[in-house]
């Protein structure tokens, strides 16, 4: 839930909350670039702290590694934020207009306009299923194919460069690689809730990690939902991660920055498009699929759509419009990456793709959307997402869909003869 005004931010600080928005790109970037004004004589080392526990909780996940040297400066930073609000609004209220006082309305601005996107979006329950790569481009210099062994020791937050200036890039990258390397569904939803703020539709028991190898990178995949579509959910990422990290923030594959990957992908078995665009389709292989081997293959698919032609005329290119993850860890089903394109891609760019010594081919691929209700009347189950998840994977066994296609089927309460039933509607 967003926090609407500073009277309120002001409540959860007085209360040692340090509330989540707070992470988000642009109070976060407000913050801390402001942060001589705000507070003034004290250290301005408070505002990028603040971020920090932001970013991470104080009472779950990462949140219950903070040492406890810290407590005390957090607690401090936190009473001198909400003693400049409650003066400052003061001010406000009696007409006096200074740099704190506009400092003030700006703040409040944005943390408004947040929880009024917030409400928009909910009003409109329009939501996308879609997964993100939350690897490092360390991460992925790694053999696609080969086994990765777990590090002898837990990745764990820096919490030095939480305090020394200039230094937040540092903080996030370790926040980043320690949940990334360590998974943890409590670690996972905050950060994505940092990340794309009002647009995160999931409930924290609505988030599946998937691991990037076999037996390491326990939070390489995770998949949610959000209530926008792709290109907005990638903009956000690009956004976040500039603001945290500096770079190109137009650039969703920049060697620099948070992630490797600045896209995010659509969760799907079968791609729909537009009558404009064209379906093609990579093989990754049957059950597991590392996501080393993803993120090459999202390059080479962005490779040949740019030099889609043999003469690699950029009037000629293919303009990369979507992608789409299709994993499953059942052996006996394929695992495909999906592209959509404006324009082709020729024969000769779609045959010579090789990741780490091993040839895949890009092939068109019909695109149609296919929607199988199934109907089940279950005694006494629960109506919370993990019934849901659990309840259609079964059934997307038993019709042959992908085990984690990550459905999103709907529970319905039925009054029966044995009680209280569900039906469920599995698109």
């Amino acid at each position: 839930m967003s926090i609407s005004n500073l009277d309120t931010l002001a409540e959860r600080l007085e209360g040692k909350q340090v509330p989540v928005c707070l992470a988000n790109g642009a109070p976060a970037a407000f913050l801390v670039g402001n942060a001589k004004e705000i507070f003034c004589a004290s250290d301005p080392g408070h505002a990028q702290l603040l971020v920090c526990v932001a970013m991470v909780g104080q009472t779950k996940g990462l949140g219950l590694d903070i040492p406890a040297a810290y407590v005390e400066r957090i607690e401090a930073s936190m009473v001198e934020l909400a003693a400049w609000i409650r003066t400052t609004c003061i001010a406000v209220h009696n007409g006096v207009d200074n740099i704190y006082t506009q400092l003030f309305v700006l703040f409040e601005g944005l943390l408004k306009s947040q929880a009024d996107l917030e409400h928009e979006l909910k009003q409109s329950n329009q939501t996308s299923h879609i997964s993100m790569l939350m690897g490092s481009t360390e991460d992925f210099k790694r053999a696609a194919h080969s086994e990765v062994r777990m590090p002898s020791v837990a990745s764990t937050v820096d919490w030095t460069a939480a305090l020394t200036p200039g230094a937040i890039d540092v903080f996030v990258k370790s926040v980043r690689k320690t949940v990334y390397e360590n998974g943890g569904s409590s670690s996972m939803y905050r950060l994505l809730q940092a990340i794309f703020g009002p647009y995160l539709a999931s409930e924290p028991d609505a988030v599946h990690t998937g691991k990037g190898c076999k037996n390491a990178a326990w939070g390489a995949v995770p998949s949610f939902e959000v209530y926008c579509n792709t290109a907005t959910a990638s903009t956000q990422v690009r956004n976040w991660d500039w603001v945290y990290a500096g770079g190109e923030a137009d650039d969703a594959t920049s060697a620099s920055g948070i992630f490797a990957c600045k896209r995010v992908f659509s969760i799907a078995d079968k791609v729909t498009r537009s009558s404009l665009e064209l379906t093609y389709a990579i093989d990754m292989g049957e059950s597991f699929v590392p996501d080393a081997l993803i993120f090459k293959l999202t390059e080479e698919f962005r490779v040949a759509a740019a030099n889609a032609s043999a003469d690699k005329d950029a009037d000629k290119a293919a303009k990369v419009t979507k992608i789409s993850l299709a994993v499953d860890t059942d052996a006996r089903n394929m695992s495909r990456l999906y592209c959509n394109t404006i324009g082709e891609i020729g024969t000769a760019a779609s045959g010579g793709v090789t990741v780490d010594g091993r040839g895949y081919k890009i092939y068109e691929s019909p695109a149609e959307l296919r929607m199988v209700s199934v109907y089940a009347f279950v005694a006494d189950i629960e109506d919370n997402a993990t019934a849901r998840f659990d309840l259609g994977t079964i059934l997307a066994k038993k019709i042959s869909r992908p085990a984690i296609a990550h459905l999103r089927p709907s529970l319905t309460a039925l009054s029966g003869p044995s009680g209280l039933n569900r039906r469920l509607r599995l698109p």
